[in-house]
C-alpha cells in the first residue's frame, strides 16, 4: 500500500559575473540557489545556496553585493512562488 504521498516544487537559479581574461570574456556561476516548497504545506520551505565551483568561492569575495542581490530577488522570487500556492489553497 503507498502511503504518505508528497510532491514539492523545486526552483533554482545561479548568480552569474562576467570575468574579463584579456580580450576574452565569459561567464562564471558564482552562487547557486534552491528552493524547495512542498505541495501539499506550502509553509514548508527550504532555500539554500551554495558555491557551484572552487573559482566560485576564490571570486565571491569580489563579487559579494551583487550575490546578495541575487539571493535577496532569488528569496523575493521564492516568497512569491510560496504565496501563489497559499493563494491556490484557499481557492480549492
Amino acid at each position: 500500500m503507498l502511503k504518505n504521498q508528497r510532491q514539492s516544487v523545486t526552483f533554482m537559479a545561479n548568480s552569474v559575473i562576467t570575468v574579463t581574461e584579456g580580450d576574452a570574456t565569459r561567464e562564471v556561476a558564482i552562487e547557486g540557489y534552491t528552493c524547495t516548497i512542498d505541495s501539499g504545506s506550502p509553509e514548508n520551505m527550504s532555500v539554500s545556496r551554495y558555491f557551484q565551483t572552487e573559482e566560485a568561492r576564490q571570486l565571491y569575495r569580489e563579487n559579494r553585493e551583487t550575490c546578495r542581490e541575487d539571493y535577496d530577488a532569488f528569496q523575493r522570487m521564492c516568497y512569491a512562488l510560496q504565496d501563489k500556492m497559499f493563494a491556490s489553497d484557499a481557492v480549492e
